[in-house]
């Protein structure tokens, strides 16, 4: 079966592009007994590898994926670790294999109202969520198997707490989480994996909270290597009747430089596209693709506002005010010059009067795949070209 070009979307099954490098990696660390943070940028495909981890799992390991980007609670959190936990099919079946769990869960059950797409409990409504997800994990055998808790947008569920009920709160939430990783009966149990495409360190230095956090084993997840970039353009193209050359391939990672699957992605379809109107205006199937189709390919690519924007609407939402006219502006420069060396990015500051926050800015942009420092340490660039063309003509003043 051909791989679908799924642009922008997280993919599964015959869809995602095989990183077994990464999964292997992924598998150790669960050895290892470890709680994971991915760290990653955006649009990497960390979340298509959590899916695919989560839908081939390993021996004696039960996945449960669940996305919080929309959580602004401790309550609420727990909340969902209990919806997600009720859906999944492995208690139903732990229940089956051990009268142990069957009757310590029986007294839990029998105070939910419903278990299906939500769970609802009865009128004892003022419930503590988390302790009812600690009894619930403690009261259940499971063997010699444990339950990993997948994570996704862990970071930003922090950050909505900070905008919605303050920074003691964040800490406070970020010091259950770290107590519920370090409780001695349920490591045994129980293992985390967090992800986001917000930088977690960022936020935590922010918050004076690093030592909530140095328990993870952060694992990166970066760009696909030039082999893999190859690879998933043969992959996206095996069922076209044009052929795409490793000149055109080279040509198209030229012009991309930073090998995220999304841009790659991008590019693919946007190619795919003019084979098609071609033929419908020609009535012939071209043999090759050209350079200069690429060139237009990614001339419409970056007319896909929906494609970009998110870049620009993320740091609205990220930032306040002063912070986000200084992050802007530092991309701004970037866009038209090219580079920006740490000299005028402190300059900036000092205008802006972010001096005590814009290295955690900096930071962020850095983490968050803006841009990066890797050929100098004091000059920062845009890690694509794609991205530096479209601020420069969408969002730089």
């Amino acid at each position: 079966m051909a791989m679908k070009n799924i642009a922008g979307q997280a993919v599964r099954g015959e869809s995602f592009f095989k990183r077994p490098a990464l999964v292997r990696q992924f598998h150790n660390k669960i050895d290892s007994g470890s709680s994971i943070l991915i760290a990653a940028p955006r649009r990497v495909g960390k979340t298509s590898l959590m899916l695919h981890i989560h839908d081939n799992p390993i021996p004696q390991c039960h996945f449960i994926y669940l996305i919080t980007e929309s959580v602004n609670n401790e309550n609420e959190y727990f909340k969902r670790f209990l919806d997600e936990i009720f859906e999944t099919e492995f208690l139903s079946s732990l229940q089956k294999t051990s009268k142990k769990t069957s009757l310590a869960l029986k007294d839990r059950m029998a105070r939910i109202n419903e278990i299906g797409k939500t769970v609802k409990f009865d009128k004892e409504s003022r419930l503590d969520f988390r302790e009812e997800f600690i009894d619930i994990i403690k009261s259940i055998d499971l063997g010699e198997q444990k339950l990993i808790m997948m994570i996704d947008e862990f970071s930003q569920t922090v950050e909505n707490i900070i905008a919605d009920e303050g920074e003691r709160s964040a800490v406070h939430f970020l010091q259950v989480n770290r107590e519920l990783r370090q409780d001695p009966v349920l490591n045994q149990k129980l293992q985390f994996v967090y992800s986001g495409s917000i930088g977690l360190e960022n936020i935590v230095n922010r918050l004076d909270a690093i030592n909530l956090v140095n328990d993870l084993d952060s694992m990166k997840v970066p760009p696909l290597s030039t082999k893999e970039s190859h690879l998933l353009m043969q992959e996206l193209t095996a069922a076209w009747p044009t052929t795409l050359s490793k000149a055109c391939r080279d040509y198209i990672l030229d012009k991309i430089q930073w090998y995220i699957p999304f841009y790659i992605q991008l590019a693919v379809m946007e190619i795919s596209n003019l084979l098609i109107r071609s033929e419908e205006e020609t009535g012939t199937v071209k043999k090759r693709v050209t350079k200069k189709m690429i060139d237009n390919a990614f001339t419409l690519m970056l007319e896909r506002r929906n494609a970009f924007e998110h870049w620009q609407t993320r740091l609205r939402k990220a930032f306040k005010k002063e912070e986000y006219q200084f992050a802007a502006q530092v991309l701004d420069s970037i866009s038209h010059n090219e580079s920006i060396d740490s000299g005028e990015i402190f300059n900036m500051a000092l205008k802006i009067d972010v001096t005590g926050p814009y290295k955690d800015i900096v930071n962020s942009l850095v983490h968050d795949g803006y841009i990066n420092n890797n050929d100098e340490p004091s000059l920062y660039r845009f890690n694509s070209p794609l991205l530096r063309i479209w601020w420069r003509k969408n969002a730089a003043h």
